[in-house]
């Protein structure tokens, strides 16, 4: 038997990136998988790869995040075991040029709507069910190659994390918080070379970590292999970052 055989899963983020990955690790581990990005049509490949649902929602809005998870309910038979936050934002400009709407932008999608998911989740989970948040290794150390809003609000997810995981516990359901180094995605795209090879070079493995390797961690903390693990902060980054 896999070992998510017959839970049911929502990613966000799902387009691409380690959303993707994780969608299809999900579902290779026996779960049924709602794919949930800013337009169906960015979710409906991986969906389809993985027989799964896709589904339409701005983790920023609280009515879009409500009507993602009332449609996906509706297809689960009101069924959900597992979320992974893993939408999320940069805005890499320089500190003197951040504008308060830029700021507000990257906190929207990165902290408040990491919440809301998380809100909308707690609702519906029964007894053992597991939320995987997406941090980042800016959120621990800083960051002027993510940005500062991207570091401020990683860094509260990590203890957004731990609060949740205090208050799901008297009913047995687990959040923990990834946090990944620098990962071959296309949020990386735009940095210039230079940048990316300066991101190589900090890793003590000298390379990019890959999507896959991400989905596989969510995979192990959504299981009952992590049946005594809650509140954790996992760091996975190439032994770039190797604090607690």
């Amino acid at each position: 038997m896999k070992r998510l055989e017959g839970r049911a899963a929502i990613v966000t983020g799902a387009a691409r990136g380690m959303g993707r990955a994780t969608v299809i690790r999900l579902a290779d581990e026996g779960a049924i998988v709602g794919a949930a990005d800013l337009t169906l049509q960015s979710v409906q490949d991986v969906a389809s790869e993985v027989n799964g649902i896709p589904l339409q929602m701005d983790v920023s809005d609280l009515a879009s995040v409500r009507t993602g998870f009332e449609t996906f309910l509706a297809s689960s038979d009101g069924q959900l075991d597992i979320l992974v936050n893993c939408a999320g934002t940069v805005d890499t400009t320089p500190i003197p040029e951040i504008s308060p709407e830029s700021w507000d932008r990257v906190f929207d999608v990165n902290l408040r709507g990491t919440f809301l998911c998380c809100q909308a989740a707690l609702e519906s989970m029964k007894e053992g069910s597991s939320i995987i948040n997406i941090g980042s290794q800016a959120g621990l150390i800083g960051s002027t190659t993510s940005g500062a809003g991207y570091a401020a609000t990683k860094a509260g997810v990590v203890c957004l994390t731990k609060t949740l995981a205090k208050f799901g516990a008297p009913r047995n359901i687990r959040v923990n918080v990834i946090n990944p180094g620098y990962i071959d995605t296309p949020m990386h795209d735009s940095f210039e070379p230079e940048v990316r090879k300066g991101m190589v070079n900090y890793v003590p493995l000298k390379r990019l970590g890959r999507p896959e390797e991400i989905a596989a961690v969510v995979a192990f903390l959504a299981s009952d292999d992590a049946s005594f693990m809650t509140g954790s902060s996992l760091n996975v980054n190439g032994g770039s970052y190797m604090g607690s």
